[in-house]
């Protein structure tokens, strides 16, 4: 009996979670964004060695009790897993609404279950998917909050709709901070290298995140910069000026997001279509320009003494 209590209890330690670890693998409302814990980590852990013993157990005459036993962990990693994606979509979906700030414990935590979410390449690009859904709609809201309402400090980007300069400058800079912070969120996420193969494709993590996240401020972005194009190349005076420098602002931005971005994603194609609006913008408001002084008289005027055969001093200005 003793004999058979000792091998009992050494076939629990190499095959057997204990009640401790099911209850960290199980939980109890971590998918809502709590600590996951080092226990529930200890415990996959924990689950991995017990698969590999039962695959050294189908080698010997218990190939029956392998079976099972692999069957009764797999279980217990498929619903880990589950839980993983699920706390990781939750505090992805967080830190979006809270500006990004993430502790160290978080950092550590996260990047903790992404790794584990590697190995199961379905689940890990479904992960991927639904953080994006998520911090999409996010950053639409905040893109919207920063335009209209400010935020703690700063004043909405449209108290300078008036003043066509500071107002593309300022939405262009806010677009380019938010892609920065969105790359540096993937690289704690996902790390440096985010690429797993899925069914023999390679699919990155970062840039499919980075490349569908700004879709949500495409369509604003651009409405509001051809609205101020359209302004600077009417009739106003000074309009020749404002277009040629919104004009040489837009490539500036498209270069600098464009070493963020892929050349494929939405954002870098609106601005392509931006810059190529912004030349066109500043051809038109130099012709509508340059059209009123064909009207002006250049026959010489006695009245004009020495500078009778000079061009007259309002074409002299416009050109300049």
């Amino acid at each position: 009996i003793e004999s058979r209590r000792a091998l009992a209890n050494d076939f629990a330690v190499d095959f057997q979670l204990t009640k401790s670890h099911v209850e960290a693998l199980v939980g109890d409302g971590a998918d809502d964004g709590g600590d996951l814990g080092a226990a529930f980590f200890q415990a996959l852990d924990r689950v991995k060695v017990i698969q590999g013993n039962c695959a050294k157990l189908n080698d010997t005459d218990q190939r029956r009790a392998g079976l099972e036993l692999m069957d009764v962990m797999t279980s217990y990693a498929e619903s880990a897993h589950e839980r993983l994606c699920k706390w990781v979509v939750a505090k992805c979906r967080r830190l979006a609404e809270e500006d990004d700030f993430i502790s160290e414990a978080d950092e550590k935590t996260l990047t903790k279950s992404v790794d584990a979410l590697r190995l199961r390449p379905t689940l890990f690009k479904h992960c991927v998917e639904e953080v994006t859904r998520t911090r999409h709609n996010a950053l639409f809201r905040r893109f919207i909050t920063a335009l209209t309402r400010g935020g703690a400090g700063t004043k909405p980007i449209e108290v300078h709709a008036h003043d066509p300069m500071r107002y593309a400058s300022d939405m262009l800079s806010w677009v380019h901070q938010a892609v920065a912070s969105e790359k540096d969120f993937c690289n704690v996420a996902f790390g440096e290298n985010s690429v797993v193969d899925i069914d023999g494709e390679s699919f990155d993590a970062t840039l499919s995140i980075l490349q569908k996240v700004f879709d949500a401020i495409c369509r604003p972005l651009k409405v509001r910069v051809e609205q101020v194009l359209m302004s600077a190349s009417g009739g106003a005076e000074g309009g020749v000026m404002t277009a040629y420098k919104l004009a040489n602002l837009l490539p500036f931005y498209r270069t600098l997001l464009g070493d963020l971005l892929n050349e494929n994603s939405t954002l870098t194609k609106t601005l392509n279509e931006l810059c190529l609006s912004a030349k066109t913008s500043f051809a038109d408001s130099v012709a509508r320009h340059g059209s009123k002084y064909r009207k002006l008289s250049l026959a010489p005027t006695v009245l004009a003494g020495d500078d009778a055969f000079a061009p007259p001093h309002a074409l002299r200005e416009g050109v300049a």
